[in-house]
């Protein structure tokens, strides 16, 4: 068995030589790529591989592309888990460009990056920009490795933030007040996605099981979720009161703080 989810919520940059930031295009990502390319990487499957999540296949194979000297991966093959293999089999292309951010459509949440202006890529919609100066869309994503009677269930979260869904109008692009409030709608997502981390590594689930029980969990979380970020909005009146955002900025960094143990950096 093999679960994915995700959890939407409304509410430069790195290093370029961060493997963890470094873009991954999808097969179908029409992106004209200027750049060197440096050759591919692929997952080499091994007899029993058992660490062969998408995610974990994709960490490591950033980590050769890091290798290389890249700073781009496109997907150019991916063969998802069946019948023949429980690994996701992915081979990338690998390339080196001037600014990979440039090709960024979501980016994992991560305490050395900070949200900026150039990472509001979206439109401003029509309505929401009467009341507000920006919008963070996010989500909290989840995969389970493939799960047997042999394999216990392992869990991959990550707190995403959309940057064509994200939008903040251009005269606030050099506003700090509207990047700390939205940089705080984002910590609140990560604070919310290592409580899911916390409550699926507790459960003590197993394949027959599962299911039923991460996606109660997950729309427990999901739920709680929500009605902190709409109180967040609510209480700071979208950023606006000073002394509210400070007190909420303060709160947020204290639960990722209690949370430590269930950060993935």
């Amino acid at each position: 068995m093999l679960l994915t989810g995700s959890l939407n919520c409304y509410a430069q940059n790195s290093n370029s030589g961060n493997g963890k930031d470094m873009p991954v295009l999808d097969i179908d990502d029409p992106s004209i790529i200027e750049g060197t390319s440096l050759g591919t990487v692929k997952f080499r499957e091994k007899i029993f591989s058992s660490n062969c999540s998408y995610n974990e296949v994709i960490a490591n194979l950033k980590a050769e592309a890091l290798e290389k000297g890249g700073n781009l991966m496109r997907i150019t093959m991916h063969k998802k888990p069946d019948i023949l293999s429980t690994c996701h089999r992915i081979v990338a292309e690998v390339y080196k460009v001037a600014d990979p951010h440039v090709f960024e459509k979501k980016f994992s949440w991560s305490a050395t990056r900070k949200l900026t202006a150039a990472d509001f890529k979206g439109v401003p919609d029509k309505e929401e920009a009467e009341i507000t100066a920006a919008a963070t869309y996010c989500g909290i994503t989840f995969e389970t490795n493939r799960v047997t009677l042999y394999k216990n269930p392992k869990f991959f979260v990550s707190c995403v933030f959309d940057c064509y869904q994200s939008w903040m109008k251009s005269e606030y692009k050099d506003n700090k007040e509207v990047l700390e409030h939205e940089q705080t709608h984002f910590d609140l997502g990560e604070v919310y996605t290592r409580k899911l981390l916390q409550a699926l590594q507790n459960e003590g689930m197993t394949m027959f099981d599962l299911e039923k029980k991460s996606t109660e969990i997950y729309q427990r979380i999901f739920d709680e979720y929500k009605k902190r970020q709409e109180q967040y909005d609510n209480e700071t009146v979208h950023g606006t009161i000073k002394e509210k955002q400070t007190e909420w900025n303060k709160k947020v960094a204290a639960e990722l703080a209690a949370l430590a143990a269930y950060s993935r950096e």
